[in-house]
C-alpha cells in the first residue's frame, strides 16, 4: 500500500467502527397485516338434485270419422217374392215348378179349365193332381251403435325429473332471528317428461241378412178323371181334360236357406307425449344460522312444451265370421313447441357439510298456462302446475 493512503484507510475505518458501536443491535421490522376478510362477500352457489313434482296431468280425449264414413252395403234389401200360384180362392193362372193351370175362356163361368199341364206321373196321387212351387223372402237389418273413448289421464301425480339451480346470495347488514340475512337472484332448471295414451273402439255396425225359401204344394181334384200320361201340356184352345182351376187343398210353408252377416268396426289409438323444460327466474332470502340455513323465494316460471300428439284410427270389416279387413284409415299427427309463462314460491332448508358443500331439501309449488293440443279427432290439454319437493347437493363456488 501507497505510504501516502494509510492514514486516509486508519481513519475511515475508525469512523466506521464508531458508527456500527453507536447504532446497537439490529431490529427486525414487521410484515404487514393481511387485510380482513370482506363480510358482505356474495355467495355464489351451484345445485343439482331431483324434483317430484305432482303435475295435473294430460287429459287426451277422441272423437272418431267411423260414424260419419258411408259403409258399403253387402246385404240385399228386404223383400218378399210368392211364388206365382195365385190366391186359393179366386180363379188365377197358376205357374208351378213343376206345372201350371191356366184359365180357359169358359173358367170364369164353370170355374174349370182344360189349359193345365204337368212335368211328372208321380204328381198323381189317389184322386189329385199334386202340383208345387216356390218362391223367396229375404230379410234384411242394418243396425248400428256408436260409443265414445273414455277420457284417459296420463302422467297423473309425481314425475320425478332432474333439477339444477345457480344463486347468487348477497349479504345484507341485517340479523333476523339471530342469523345472518342474504338476499339475491336465484335460476333454476328442470326437465319432465310427460305421456298418454288411449285406445278402444267408438263404432260398430251389423249388416244381415236372411233369405227363406216360400213352398207351396197345391192338389187338385181329378173328378174322376184319368189325367194323360206326363209329361202333358193343356192349352188355351183345348180341348182337353178338364180340372178345377181352384186347389181343392192348399199347404205352405218355409225354410231358412242362407244367412249372411257383415260387421264393420273401429279401434281408435291415440298417443300424445310432452317433453317440458321448466325455467325459473327468480330470487332468494336467506337467513344462515352457522351451519344450518333458511331459504324462501319466488318469482316467474317459464315453461317450454315440445309436445307430438298422434290419432289413428282403422275401419275394419268381417264377413260370416271370416278374417277381418280393412275398409279405411285415418291418421293424423300434429307437433310443435308452446312457450307458457306462470310463477313459482319455494322454501328451502340446508346445512353446511364441509365448507363448499351443502344439502338441502325444498317444496316448490307452481302455476302455469295449460296446454292444449289437437290432431285429426284427438285432443289433450296438460295442466302443468302443482306442487313439488326435491332434494339437491349444493357447491359454493365463490
Amino acid at each position: 500500500m501507497n505510504p501516502r493512503l494509510q492514514p486516509i484507510f486508519a481513519a475511515f475505518a475508525f469512523a466506521s467502527a464508531q458508527g456500527i458501536a453507536a447504532a446497537g443491535p439490529a431490529e427486525l421490522v414487521p410484515e404487514p397485516a393481511a387485510p380482513p376478510a370482506d363480510p358482505y362477500q356474495p355467495k355464489i352457489r351451484v345445485s343439482a338434485g331431483a324434483v317430484w313434482r305432482d303435475i295435473g296431468g294430460i287429459s287426451l280425449r277422441s272423437g272418431s270419422y267411423s260414424p260419419a264414413y258411408r259403409t258399403p252395403l253387402t246385404v240385399a234389401p228386404s223383400s218378399r217374392i210368392p211364388a206365382p200360384v195365385g190366391a186359393a180362392d179366386s180363379p188365377a193362372g197358376r205357374v208351378y215348378d213343376d206345372g201350371y193351370v191356366f184359365l180357359d175362356g169358359a173358367t170364369d163361368a164353370t170355374g174349370d179349365t182344360w189349359f193345365w199341364g204337368y212335368a211328372g206321373n208321380g204328381q198323381v196321387q189317389s184322386d189329385a193332381l199334386v202340383f208345387t212351387a216356390r218362391g223367396m223372402a229375404v230379410d234384411s237389418s242394418r243396425q248400428r251403435s256408436l260409443g265414445s273413448l273414455e277420457e284417459s289421464v296420463g302422467s297423473d301425480g309425481f314425475e320425478a325429473a332432474p333439477q339444477i339451480e345457480i344463486e347468487a346470495l348477497f349479504p345484507l347488514p341485517v340479523d333476523c332471528c339471530g342469523g345472518a340475512v342474504s338476499l339475491g337472484p336465484q335460476l333454476g332448471f328442470a326437465f319432465f317428461q310427460l305421456d298418454a295414451d288411449q285406445s278402444g273402439a267408438t263404432f260398430y255396425e251389423l249388416q244381415s241378412e236372411e233369405r227363406r225359401q216360400l213352398s207351396v204344394r197345391d192338389a187338385f181334384s181329378l173328378q174322376g178323371i184319368i189325367p194323360p200320361l206326363a209329361p202333358y201340356s193343356g192349352s188355351f184352345a183345348g180341348p182337353g181334360p178338364v180340372i178345377a182351376n181352384r186347389p181343392s187343398a192348399r199347404a205352405t210353408g218355409e225354410r231358412i236357406v242362407a244367412r249372411e252377416r257383415t260387421e264393420f268396426y273401429n279401434r281408435v289409438q291415440n298417443e300424445a307425449e310432452v317433453d317440458l323444460y321448466a325455467l325459473s327466474f327468480g330470487g332468494a332470502a336467506e337467513i344462515e344460522f352457522g351451519r344450518a340455513y333458511l331459504q324462501l323465494g319466488g318469482g316467474l316460471a317459464v315453461n317450454v312444451a315440445d309436445w307430438e300428439l298422434a290419432n289413428r284410427e282403422t275401419l275394419y270389416a268381417r264377413r260370416n265370421g271370416g278374417p277381418e279387413r280393412a275398409v279405411k284409415r285415418w291418421e293424423h299427427r300434429d307437433s310443435g313447441t308452446d312457450l307458457l309463462v306462470g310463477g313459482y314460491v319455494q322454501a328451502a332448508a340446508g346445512v353446511q357439510v364441509t365448507e363448499s358443500l351443502s344439502l338441502r331439501g325444498f317444496a316448490r309449488y307452481d302455476w302455469s298456462q295449460e296446454l292444449s293440443a289437437s290432431a285429426g279427432a284427438a285432443q289433450f290439454d296438460a295442466d302443468l302446475g302443482g306442487f313439488s319437493a326435491g332434494a339437491m347437493l349444493t357447491w359454493q363456488i365463490w
